[in-house]
């Protein structure tokens, strides 16, 4: 049951981000060649505090490719922009193939400590407990924002104030 839910999100995921257009091979390996530059420690965020494992209850998921981390960024920065306020923090993808999830602190609230990364994430993971499949599944006690982000092929989520603190969470 669990796996087929899962199976439905990883399709509906893939169906609802679809609209996202591939780049060319040259076009990708210019952009990679640059992304790798950017990727010097302290460009976006300054080095992780410290990491710890979310293991998920997910399993054998095949990972989308890249422009589906691409476009789940894309979606997340265009919520923000759409909202009447503000943003309280920005989304961003690092790493080669954007495995890595970045959510950064606008200064709009505190975001300094272990234990805002530890609540910012537990409470991502209450929104996603409310969607209506994980209801319909009986999952929605168990399962959390790193089961979607797998889905996703996320590998790690890095949380940071943006300034002298990040934290990271490894995905498995």
């Amino acid at each position: 049951m669990i796996r087929r839910l899962f199976s439905v999100l990883a399709i509906s995921s893939t169906m609802f981000l679809s609209g996202c257009e591939t780049l060319d091979g040259a076009t990708r390996a210019d952009a990679q060649g640059e992304a790798d530059i950017l990727l010097e420690e302290g460009y976006h965020y300054p080095k992780p505090i410290g990491a710890e494992v979310r293991e998920t209850i997910v399993t054998d998921v095949e990972p989308p490719p890249f422009e589906i981390r691409v476009q789940v960024v894309t979606n997340i920065v265009n919520v923000n922009a759409a909202r009447p306020f503000p943003p309280i923090f920005f989304a961003l993808g690092e790493g080669d193939n954007h495995e890595v999830l970045v959510l950064m602190n606008t200064g709009q609230t505190e975001l300094d400590t272990v234990y805002h990364a530890r609540a910012a994430v537990d409470q991502l993971s209450s929104l996603v407990r409310n969607n209506p499949l994980f209801a319909q599944y009986g999952v929605e006690a168990y399962a959390s924002i790193f089961d979607l982000l797998k889905i996703w092929g996320f590998e790690m989520v890095v949380i940071t104030d943006g300034d002298e603190f990040a934290y990271a969470f490894v995905v498995e």
